[in-house]
């Protein structure tokens, strides 16, 4: 550490940063503490007593933490909240500041606005709200509206304000959290280019001519190359992957490679090969000063995300030592980077690109030098097989210090990363080399930029060829359900002491031993706080919140599951592949034993498809077939082509050792009285010792009473899922009078048009003294039995403990 100073000193700093966070101390507390440390540390330095130097020293460490700390109290943004009573308001006019503009997307053009009025049915609230901004209306009139508006400029706009989704299901992206972390109040939806009129044309030059510079660039890639390479190099050059697909996204992440799709080092070193190049006749100072400029260039142009920021820092670093004639220090360099960042924007340390940069750096400064050694001293005669091993080396050093921050963000071990990374790497880097000389050639010679666009776009079939290859490979990755910051001690403690013990010790068999048990008590350590959220012996039932819809999980005393409706899914969003998939992964489910569709309304239905696709569900239980319903017909189709068995219900019963389902729908109840596809829903009833949950889909008061005629006192539930969303067409007295619930379950949309749930039937329920739980006030909810009674369950309290 004593070769390294600098590393000590931004490691305090650092921990001021942490412990300020944490703790969150009073600012003017922080302020004298650093006056009065300052102080004292000056009494020091007058001192030359060689004995006190310990605590000079000490005392030092303790000044930059307290002071660091009292830094971040001052620059630290606290995170904004919503700010309005109700999640959704409609025709708002909002007058404000364009604050930033982002890249346009196929059917969208967003950007922030700083608004200081905001007029919602006639109140005017003069106050700063910052909106992300969401502009829909043709590609034709877009690009127009895209192309006139700049930064600075003043507006009114007439949107729909909404609150962003919040973590809505176990193990879910926190959006609302990660917008207001970022000083977005809410969003504002604007549709049509004629709610937004310019009022003040007043601009800030700098910040246009960055973004002119990213538009120009972005035009090229568009002008020039496919849907796909044009999404990989925006992400790439641009620092903006929300063209790339979801699909294509998680191919990356479950392959090991999503690194590549951040703009890093990589990037960096070839912007400074091809400046270097262009530059290279002039004298060295010319030469390397132009090549600064252009790295600092690239790096405002990205938009400066933390990995370039690390690596643009390291490269100036390096060019100044060529410079000068001094050594270069490759930790010196990492740690003048770190302070940098963190000194113009300390909410950089709790971000993941920040982390994952800085931790893929350092572990291989650490671990490429030994893996090195080992090769070098091995046995192997072969050049090109040395080269590849250490190509190899270098993608495993870099994979160590980043495991636990992969699986804390991605809950995802990838076991074929390696060879991707052995694969993709290269590949990237003529992605990369290719694009930047088609941006090149397009102004000087637009014709010879088609060739360049061309080989690209061959490379880049290449690379989501290879991807997706190795992401079918059976056992490409493990899922890691619960990996949080304290398993991120854990291990990045056990890796330490592994290090500096292994340095230590020649046996290679104590080694071994001690390698194989650091790996039992990382292992038994990290299940620690493992959160168990459907416990084996109980029958714990889930209302999935996929917004106006209906989905439940359930799981069976014995482990079987269940999934009584999937949600809706269309070209924009799917409820099965975006909600109830990850959450499967989450909870350690690997396919549901069986599919109750309820019936074939998309809202119901539709999210089974992907679940379908992706051999998620082993049979599926419907109402019979409506052959005049196109809809029936066609999922009936998609069912057999994906081989997947269907029964009809007709009064059927699943029996488990303590468990049952029944399904109270038949042919009988249904004839001569059924016709439109809610009434004809699917009734089904769980039953656990002495608990039980009744089922009802979207059924309406006439059917209810189809039911209390044929079932009567059996239809008696601890508790009931409301049907229809809490429709007033639903949940009839005469029902409730029956069925007797202690709790009853709504899954309905958020601030939904249809205005569910009826004011009418929570009435009902209230006066029943009926617990209501409803997905669009808490998301998901979470019901467990142990055969005796049921309990509810307070998930999202489970879901944020242990997190240390």
């Amino acid at each position: 550490m004593t070769n390294y100073p600098l590393i000590k000193f931004v490691l305090f700093f650092i921990c001021g940063y942490l412990l300020q966070a944490i703790f969150n101390l009073n600012q003017d507390i922080l302020f004298y503490l650093s006056i009065i440390s300052l102080a004292i540390l000056f009494v020091f330095q007058l001192l030359s007593n060689e004995s006190i130097s310990f605590i000079k020293q000490l005392f030092i460490l303790i000044t930059i933490v307290i002071v660091s700390g009292f830094y971040y109290s001052i620059l630290h943004k606290q995170k904004v909240s919503y700010p309005f009573s109700l999640p959704r308001y409609s025709n708002v006019i909002a007058i404000g500041e364009i604050k930033n503009i982002e890249l346009i997307k196929n059917e969208r053009v967003s950007f922030s606005l700083r608004a200081d009025t905001i007029i919602i049915n006639d109140n005017i609230i003069k106050k700063q709200i910052n909106l992300l901004c969401s502009l829909n209306d043709s590609e034709e009139k877009l690009r127009k509206k895209y192309d006139s508006i700049k930064i600075g400029n003043y507006v009114i706009i007439t949107g729909n304000i909404i609150k962003p989704r919040d973590k809505r299901n176990i193990g879910e992206f926190d959006y609302e959290n990660y917008l207001n972390n970022r000083q977005i109040h809410a969003l504002l939806n604007v549709y049509g280019t004629h709610n937004l009129k310019i009022i003040s044309y007043k601009q800030k030059p700098l910040a246009n001519l960055i973004f002119d510079i990213r538009k120009n660039i972005d035009d090229v890639l568009t002008k020039y190359h496919n849907k796909n390479t044009l999404a990989l190099l925006r992400g790439l050059l641009l620092a903006d992957r929300s063209l790339i697909n979801y699909d294509i996204k998680n191919e990356f992440i479950n392959t090991g490679v999503i690194h590549v799709l951040a703009v890093s080092g990589l990037h960096v070193g070839f912007i400074s090969l091809i400046f270097i190049i262009l530059f290279q006749r002039l004298n060295p100072y010319l030469k390397y000063s132009f090549t600064i400029f252009g790295l600092i260039l690239f790096m405002i142009i990205t938009g400066a995300p933390a990995s370039v920021t690390r690596a643009t820092i390291m490269a100036i670093v390096i060019i100044i030592s060529l410079m000068t004639g001094r050594r270069y220090n490759s930790f010196n360099a990492i740690a003048l980077s770190a302070f940098i960042i963190l000194l113009i924007n300390p909410d950089e340390l709790f971000n993941s690109g920040f982390q994952l940069s800085f931790a893929a750096v350092i572990s291989i400064l650490v671990f490429y030098p030994i893996l090195n050694k080992l090769i070098a001293n091995s046995k192997i005669n072969s050049k090109i097989l040395k080269n590849i091993l250490l190509y190899i080396a270098v993608s495993l050093a870099a994979q160590i210090g980043t495991i636990p921050l992969v699986l804390s963000y991605f809950n995802k071990l990838s076991i074929v990363s390696l060879i991707a990374n052995l694969i993709i790497i290269p590949l990237i880097g003529f992605t990369i080399g290719l694009g930047l000389v088609t941006i090149l050639v397009a102004f000087i010679i637009p014709a010879i930029a088609n060739y360049y666009a061309s080989a690209n776009e061959l490379v880049t079939y290449f690379i989501l060829f290879s991807i997706n290859k190795l992401n079918n490979f059976p056992y490409a990755y493990i899922t890691v359900n619960q990996f949080k910051l304290f398993d991120s001690v854990i291990f990045y403690s056990c890796l330490l002491y592994t290090t500096i013990f292994l340095k230590k010790v020649h046996s290679i068999y104590l080694k071994l031993i001690v390698i194989f048990l650091i790996f039992c008590n990382l292992y038994l350590w990290s299940k620690i706080n493992d959160v168990n959220f459907l416990p084996d012996n109980y029958l714990s039932i889930m209302a999935i919140d996929v917004g106006q819809g209906d989905s439940f999980l359930i799981k069976f005393p014995n482990g079987k599951t269940a999934l009584i409706d999937a949600g809706n899914a269309n070209k924009y969003f799917d409820s099965g592949k975006n909600i109830i998939l990850p959450l499967l992964e989450r909870l350690g489910i690997n396919c549901i034993d069986y599919g109750f569709v309820s019936h074939i309304d998309a809202d119901h239905c539709k999210g089974f498809y992907s679940l379908i696709k992706m051999k998620k569900i082993r049979t599926i239980y419907k109402p019979a077939i409506d052959s005049s319903d196109r809809d029936d017909v066609n999922f009936e189709k998609y069912l057999r082509n994906h081989s997947i068995p269907y029964k009809y219900y007709n009064g059927n019963v699943i029996k488990f050792k303590e468990a049952r389902i029944y399904i109270l729908s038949d042919s009988n109840i249904m004839k001569n009285s059924i016709v439109s596809s809610n009434e004809r829903s699917g009734v089904i009833k769980l039953v656990y010792g002495n608990t039980s949950f009744l089922f009802t889909g979207d059924i309406n008061s006439k059917v209810e009473r189809l039911f209390v005629i044929k079932y009567q006192d059996f239809i008696k539930s601890n508790v009931l899922k409301v049907s229809h969303h809490g429709s007033r067409t639903g949940t009839s007295e005469i029902f409730l009078n029956y069925v007797k619930p202690d709790y009853a379950i709504i899954s309905a949309g958020v601030a939904n048009r249809f205005y569910h749930p009826h004011i009418e039937v929570l009435d009902r329920l209230k006066k029943r003294n009926i617990k209501i739980h409803r997905t669009d006030k808490e998301g998901a909810i979470l019901m467990r039995s142990d055969g005796s009674k049921v309990n509810y369950v307070n998930w999202k309290k489970l879901d944020n403990s242990f997190i240390f």
